[in-house]
């Protein structure tokens, strides 16, 4: 069946398109229990980029030999999107970063194809009018706007070489904001601005993905947080968990955990993790522990977090 596919569906291009498709299913070990899923990341490096550049040569050729068949033709040109995105969406992205902490800024470069493949994207998802990148409309257009942002920018001066950088509040995500925490004013912080995690819940609700971070995977690098714990005379328990978890691996790379007697009431640094080394590594800070089911005691009142290095 999966020959007659490719005959009816490319044309003269199906023995190269074919070729595409056995080996990109060949990086999964058992494909009957493993799959290739469409939500895999195309980051994932058990592909890795020189199958996208034979790929990308695949398609060309594929798109030469039906170019006399329009529908054919059309049908590897959409067939080749998926190239067109991993390609594009592998190439580093400085507009992403958010903190710069590295020797080497230079390899964070705008690389000169990125607004060739982007331009090409657009140029498809214009050709075949009714396609979106996500079924959510709203990431559909902020995806094709940041497309065309960079079909047209010059390239950014490369940051100063640095070892050390400090990622201030307005850096930090936060979900449910109004309702798991805020931005607020703090005159006891040095910017005069805090982002407080409100002591109604202790989820990971403050994050910083370590994808916009500029570093040297090569080197370790540590990363300390500043907190102030806001304290209730009269009641005691968890002040703030925090760490940095490795989303690849699924598992905890650091942490840090302290009870209210053990912390003061002025911002103290706390060390969380010493080896960040990866971009799929993020930071992530929520209020303290405490029974929901009401059986055990709150941990004090909020925390607030300004910024780590």
């Amino acid at each position: 069946m999966l020959a007659d596919f490719f005959s009816g569906y490319y044309g003269a291009a199906a023995p190269l398109v074919r070729r595409y498709f056995d080996e990109l299913h060949t990086f999964h070990k058992d494909p009957a229990t493993q799959p290739l899923r469409i939500f895999d990341d195309v980051k994932n490096p058990v592909i890795p980029d020189s199958f996208y550049t034979r790929a990308s040569t695949l398609w060309t050729q594929a798109e030469a030999a039906v170019q006399d068949s329009p529908a054919h033709a059309y049908n590897v040109r959409m067939g080749a999107i998926p190239v067109l995105y991993a390609r594009l969406m592998r190439l580093p992205a400085t507009d992403e970063i958010k903190v710069w902490v590295t020797q080497h800024p230079r390899q964070y470069d705008l690389p000169p194809e990125r607004g060739a493949l982007a331009s090409e994207l657009l140029a498809r998802f214009r050709e075949a009018k009714d396609i979106r990148i996500s079924e959510s409309q709203e990431h559909h257009q902020s995806t094709l706007a940041r497309w065309t942002s960079w079909t047209n920018a010059a390239p950014s001066p490369a940051a100063v070489a640095r070892s050390q950088a400090v990622a201030e509040d307005s850096v930090i995500s936060l979900s449910q904001r109004g309702t798991w925490g805020d931005t607020v004013r703090d005159p006891l912080a040095e910017d005069g601005s805090a982002l407080k995690l409100f002591n109604t819940h202790y989820e990971w609700c403050a994050t910083l993905p370590f994808s916009s971070v500029a570093f040297d995977p090569a080197n370790r690098t540590g990363l300390r947080m500043r907190v102030r714990i806001e304290k209730e005379p009269g009641r005691d328990g968890e002040a703030f968990w925090a760490g940095v978890y490795d989303s690849r691996n699924k598992k905890a790379c650091g942490g840090c955990e302290r009870k209210t007697p053990a912390v003061g009431n002025d911002y103290t640094w706390y060390d969380v993790a010493s080896g960040c080394r990866s971009g799929d590594h993020y930071f992530w800070i929520g209020p303290g522990r405490f029974d929901k089911d009401g059986g055990g005691r709150r941990p004090s009142r909020p925390c607030i977090w300004t910024r780590s290095n």
